[in-house]
């Protein structure tokens, strides 16, 4: 090949060859990628459509022995996807009730079988749960405005799911009975990749072909713009984001195509600018969560006479709701909830301060003396529209007596076992940093409890949950899930109820405020 025009020709083949290779696999990729989340939409769509019908057959049908009729509408839901292979149900204890894997043709016998220790968490879940083939676990919670949160299973968030992942199996609670498990297939999806990928080399041929034949005229004027372009693009690629073409002047395709590099040069240069500081903040703020994490309790207190547990759900990836226990010595016994105004990083800071000087004055062994001097710090070191809402309490292990004492913060409520009831305590008390000396202004409680008795504390954000721009969860509605679950045996049990009923009446409404229980029950 001695000739320049041949020389060009062989380098413009090669070129369409591999350009239309690359723009192949890229349109493959592409394609496979929008499949994939059609797939995802398709599994998502039947479940969210299909898990009441499921429940309401069993409840129906195979709760009363007929599997026939009940196996039969099962088998009809298949017909509306080819997305879905299997479709199982399970009680909210993780017994399975069907599988339709194994159950297509008649009824199992047998002894009760059970999803494994790992599913539980998924079964007992609010929210819908997709398994990806990498085994991490999201859970889908719906918006009011009917668009999808990505959360894990503390309800914080995480990756979506996106076209490169698979899923491997779909659990669908409903209400706190039963749980709906979906197998997708990805057979479908495949099948059509490979009749696309037929087509598209079939395609490639043809193009090459008629690319040949247009280089033959258009080479020699296209080489000089393109070398250009290829070197800018490949110092674009090494990282230089400054890179611009300025020696294109021609108002042709080639010419559009070095504005449009232009162009896509700058954008790239801003992206990478806001990527980097974005990855920054996000970095910071990440730190300063785990670092708030670390100053709650690792465990619950073992002590003689109560039973305690505590949680937090924050609104924000740093909160402003805190709680501790406190051990001063063998005796005593300090524990409290707190709620610094509002959220973010300056409630957090104020958080670890609060936390830091009832941790240092709890050696006075008195509960409002312990307030009063952590107050004057807080007066004197942080800002006037800065202050914490407080209950601290102390359990005297020897008399087995406890004490509280409000610094302004919502009535701790009493549960009685015998005749129950629930009543809402004293209120007292001014916010911490509001002034500096709150010595005439808090005073002690002491409350007598009864076995089986519970005292629950909580921050605002439990009774001020919002289900809609209208509707808020309100004192009454806490105080009757109180009377209903203070009979259940352990105060972990009593807490998961209390947060369950506040994030499940708020049916996936944006939550505004730390959501805070603390429990506290008498054995």
């Amino acid at each position: 090949m001695t000739s320049l025009k041949t020389k060009l020709i062989a380098g413009i083949f090669l070129l369409l060859v591999i350009a239309f290779g690359l723009s192949s696999v890229l349109l493959i990729n592409q394609k496979t990628d929008e499949l994939s989340m059609d797939t995802y939409g398709s599994v998502r769509s039947f479940s969210d459509l299909t898990a009441p019908t499921v429940v309401e057959l069993y409840e129906r049908y195979l709760a009363e022995d007929s599997f026939v009729y009940f196996n039969r509408e099962v088998q009809k839901l298949f017909d509306k996807t080819q997305e879905v292979t299997g479709i199982g149900l399970t009680t909210y204890n993780g017994e399975i009730l069907y599988d339709s894997s194994e159950e297509e043709a008649r009824q199992r016998d047998g002894e009760a079988l059970y999803v494994p220790d790992s599913m539980m968490n998924r079964v007992q879940a609010t929210y819908p749960s997709y398994r990806l083939t990498d085994d991490r676990v999201v859970y889908l919670r719906t918006t009011v405005d009917g668009g999808v949160e990505f959360l894990d299973e503390n309800e914080q968030d995480v990756e979506p799911i996106v076209a490169s992942d698979r899923i491997a199996d779909v659990i669908y609670p409903h209400g706190a009975q039963y749980a709906v498990l979906y197998a997708p297939t990805y057979e479908v999806l495949e099948a059509r990749v490979q009749a696309m990928w037929i087509r598209i080399v079939l395609l490639a041929l043809f193009a090459v072909l008629i690319g040949m034949a247009y280089a033959y005229f258009f080479s020699t004027g296209l080489t000089r713009p393109l070398k250009s372009l290829r070197e800018k693009a490949t110092l674009l690629g090494e990282g230089d984001f400054t890179v611009r073409v300025d020696n294109i002047k021609t108002k042709d395709e080639v010419g559009v195509l070095a504005t449009t590099f232009n162009k896509m040069a700058g954008d790239l240069e801003k992206s990478m600018e806001a990527r980097a500081y974005q990855e920054r903040v996000g970095k910071e703020l990440e730190l300063a969560a785990g670092i708030q994490q670390d100053l709650l309790p690792k465990e619950n207190p073992k002590v003689k006479g109560l039973d305690i547990a505590a949680g937090i759900i924050p609104a924000d990836e740093v909160g402003g709701d805190v709680y501790d226990y406190i051990a001063p010595d063998e005796d005593n016994l300090y524990g409290y909830v707190g709620d610094v105004t509002g959220h973010g990083v300056p409630a957090g800071l104020l958080v670890s301060v609060t936390s830091a000087l009832i941790h240092s004055y709890s050696h006075l062994q008195d509960p409002k003396q312990v307030l009063i001097e952590t107050n004057k710090i807080i007066k004197q070191k942080t800002r006037a529209n800065m202050f914490v809402t407080l209950i601290l309490w102390h359990w005297n292990v020897k008399t087995e007596k406890l004490t509280l004492v409000s610094a302004g913060h919502e009535v701790a409520l009493k549960y009685a076992a015998g005749p129950v009831k629930t009543d809402e305590l004293e209120k007292g008390g001014i916010a911490l940093g509001m002034m500096p000396d709150i010595t005439a202004l808090v005073k002690d409680q002491p409350v007598e409890l009864d076995t089986g008795d519970c005292i629950i504390l909580y921050t605002d954000g439990v009774p001020e949950a919002w289900r809609n721009e209208k509707e808020q969860y309100g004192m009454p509605e806490f105080k009757r899930v109180v009377t209903q679950s203070c009979d259940l045996p352990s105060a972990e049990a009593i807490k998961m109820a209390l947060l369950a009923d506040v994030k499940q009446w708020t049916d996936g409404y944006e939550q505004k405020d730390d959501i805070t229980v603390m429990v506290i029950k008498r054995t």
